[in-house]
């Protein structure tokens, strides 16, 4: 046990010791930076995936040139492909439009695909349209994203769809219908309706599940029987999900019962061995007929870290150190699945959204504190659960393994984890856009001014201390404006409603301030454009909302008209201002407070 120890201690030592000397040179690139007055700091983000458009909008206001590199010209939601893929949302409901959310920034926007990074050069050579440009870089952010990993089995790669992208994803939903329209004309190849998947990990379940009840509703329409449909799920493991650590309590045996029930045939610890045209070949001697073929068996890095020489680790990802520098390359940054980044523990983490979406911010607010001289942070992620959704009404979730949700639940959370997501890129303004499904350009919100490193608690505390200042001038306000005659339903008023003394009814709204306040702090906060005041008095407005949707009714049965008679409607207006003043008070004390 000691010697296990003493050995955690050794290397975690050690690699404290090579951090320290990459960060040395880290700073001496940078003075030399610095002293090269003829041109600003040149910093290119590859990739517009989770990690790569978070980290650039992250650079926003940056004393630098930062330009976005991306093969298209959106950005999409990976979470939700297998949904369009299915024909469950509009393929526009996912994507993001990149020239669009960058319209107001400095950050520059190139696309075109990466063919080669030189990183002794400093180069990175992209190509368009047959036309081929190398750009210069002082800093790189490598955000490539992952490729499928084909293991070199026998005939998979040139036989199979994947589900890597939007064009994959939009490839499956058109091959899936030709499946159906190829079996109308021969209805005696029941091979053609039966689809084969391979990889049983969270995107294989939840694309088996998705497609079970869409091609249900599909075969009626093409006059075919359901019964004619089949679904088979591979996986070397001895479960589904085998890989998820969250899932190992109630998850992996509720999904296999959802599966199972919409007639999925589950083959678990059995290899795929080879793949021919519309065959799969099994290690156990099994050969499965299909119409289509898919493989969301594993991903691999993009093969361009390979060849640009970057130390690789597991899954042909690059190793990085605790900020996500590149080993031996201090002036590259590398995030999402193209790194190999480790927990608190030191385990390296699974390439996921909710890994990506972290770490781009984290390394925006490092390049932050780096330009402002300061010593940069490190990047670990913090792990949030798992959200399935497995069909239309089928949804599980979990957190740490303890917490489940099912159905309705599990699935309203994964939405307003994807709405909540969308805010954070465009605000309000751009998940409201989706939710209507609309297909316009939405610019971005500006860069994230406050740190997300601050520890809950501390968030927690100055939140509470805003809602009581916003409490106060809210009240303060309401009561010289009643002695104008302008109700602004200060405590006074509210406590008289209920027959109860002064101070309860500011204890009352304290209370409510304080809890709005927190609200505030953790799931509104910088998701509007514009300071901090004017942000929270339209936050103001939606508490407002919600206390006239519950007084208007009691106003109508005459528990308050009674009392204040032809006041009512000036009581709406004057809370609606008391609001407004509270919301903007408690933002402004909160984002001035906490930097």
């Amino acid at each position: 046990m000691t010697d296990t120890l003493t050995k955690r201690l050794n290397v975690k030592n050690g690699y404290a010791s090579q951090s320290a000397a990459l960060q040395q040179r880290f700073n001496r690139l940078q003075d030399l930076f610095w002293q090269r007055s003829a041109h600003k700091p040149r910093i290119l983000v590859l990739g517009a995936g989770y990690a790569g458009v978070t980290c650039v909008l992250g650079l926003q206001n940056l004393d630098a040139k930062v330009t976005l590199i991306n093969q298209n010209d959106y950005h999409y939601l990976t979470t939700l492909l297998h949904e369009p893929a299915v024909g469950r949302r509009d393929f526009h409901e996912v994507t993001v439009d990149l020239p669009g959310l960058l319209q107001n920034t400095d950050i520059a926007f190139r696309t075109g695909s990466v063919t080669a990074i030189d990183v002794e050069a400093q180069t990175v050579t992209l190509v368009f349209s047959e036309e081929t440009d190398t750009l210069d870089y002082d800093f790189l952010v490598v955000a490539l994203g992952s490729k499928p990993e084909f293991y070199r089995i026998p005939g998979l790669e040139e036989n199979a769809l994947t589900l890597n992208n939007w064009s994959e994803a939009a490839r499956l939903h058109l091959r899936v219908e030709e499946a159906l329209i190829d079996f109308k004309e021969h209805p005696n190849e029941l091979w053609r309706t039966h689809i084969v998947i391979g990889g049983a990990g969270l995107t294989g379940v939840e694309v088996a599940g998705e497609l079970a009840d869409w091609c249900k509703t599909l075969t009626k329409s093409y006059g075919i029987s359901s019964k004619q449909l089949k679904i088979s799920l591979v996986d070397g493991s001895s479960t589904v999900l085998a890989a998820c650590q969250d899932c190992q309590d109630r998850v992996i045996p509720l999904a296999t019962k959802i599966l199972q029930r919409k007639g999925i045939q589950i083959h678990t610890g059995v290899h795929v061995q080879a793949i021919e045209p519309h065959r799969v070949v099994l290690s156990d001697g099994q050969v499965l007929e299909a119409g289509l073929i898919i493989w969301t068996g594993g991903v691999r890095g993009n093969p361009l870290l390979e060849a640009a020489g970057f130390a690789l680790g597991r899954q042909k990802r690059a190793l990085v150190n605790d900020y996500l520098q590149a080993k031996d390359h201090p002036e590259i940054f590398v995030v999402g699945d193209s790194a190999a980044a480790t927990d608190a523990r030191g385990n390296v983490l699974p390439p996921t959204a909710q890994a990506a979406i972290q770490q781009g911010p984290m390394v925006a607010d490092n390049f932050q504190r780096l330009f402002s001289r300061k010593p940069m942070r490190s990047c670990v992620p913090r792990k949030m659960g798992v959200l399935l959704s497995l069909g239309e009404k089928d949804a599980l979730g979990v957190i740490e393994n303890k917490y489940h949700f099912s159905g309705w639940v599990a699935r309203t959370m994964k939405n307003a984890i994807a709405y909540q997501y969308l805010a954070s890129l465009g605000g309000l303004r751009l998940a409201w856009t989706k939710l209507l499904k609309q297909d316009k350009p939405v610019p971005a919100i500006a860069a994230k001014q406050l740190d997300t490193h601050v520890p809950w608690w501390t968030r927690l505390g100055i939140a509470t201390a805003a809602g009581l200042l916003g409490t106060t001038a809210m009240t303060t306000m309401g009561a010289v404006a009643a002695s104008f005659g302008l109700v602004m339903d200060p405590p006074a008023i509210l406590g008289g409603f209920f027959n109860l003394p002064l101070w309860a009814g500011w204890a009352m709204h304290g209370g409510i301030g304080v809890m709005l306040a927190w609200f505030y702090v953790f799931f509104f906060a910088n998701r509007l454009d514009g300071p901090a005041f004017a942000q929270g008095a339209i936050y103001g407005f939606l508490p407002f909302l919600a206390a006239q949707t519950i007084v208007m009714p009691l106003m109508g049965a005459g528990l308050f008209s009674s009392a204040l008679g032809a006041l009512a409607p000036m009581t709406v207006l004057g809370s609606w201002v008391g609001h407004s003043i509270y919301g903007g008070v408690t933002a402004w004390v909160y984002a001035n407070r906490v930097k």
